[in-house]
């Protein structure tokens, strides 16, 4: 669980943190057109420290409540803007290097994701810790 946790928290500190330094490096962004590119860029930003966090805090044990409440809204937040940013990027009027890379952080992204959701929330939301299934709990 941790694992998957740090390594998504890393990674998306690793591609937003890049793309902070290549907002503020961009001369002909108008102010709105910074603003908006930075606000997105930090909301992921923030989105890594808290995963981080959660795992920090989380050793151990399994997340609590409001820990998969944070690691959900990261997580979806992950696969909805990558996955509509990825059709932009693949569709725009990019060169081609551009877009395989950007495509390519997009899927290892979205799949970290699902990965991290699949070991951290989904035993929480189901009953269930490791692979147990929570009718093994129930005794006759």
């Amino acid at each position: 669980m941790r694992r998957w946790l740090a390594a998504l928290g890393v990674w998306t500190l690793l591609v937003w943190a890049t793309r902070i330094d290549n907002v503020l490096a961009q001369d002909d962004l108008t102010g709105a057109g910074r603003a908006a590119r930075l606000a997105l860029a930090l909301s992921f930003t923030v989105g890594g420290v808290a995963l981080l966090t959660v795992a920090w805090r989380a050793r151990g044990r399994t997340v609590c409540r409001a820990e998969a409440l944070v690691v959900d809204v990261v997580c979806w937040w992950t696969i909805v803007v990558w996955a509509v940013r990825g059709v932009q990027i693949a569709l725009g009027d990019h060169d081609a290097a551009f877009i395989v890379v950007h495509v390519l952080l997009g899927i290892v992204s979205i799949a970290l994701a699902a990965m991290t959701l699949r070991s951290t929330t989904m035993p929480l939301r189901h009953g269930t810790t490791g692979n147990r299934r929570a009718e093994d709990d129930i005794t006759t």
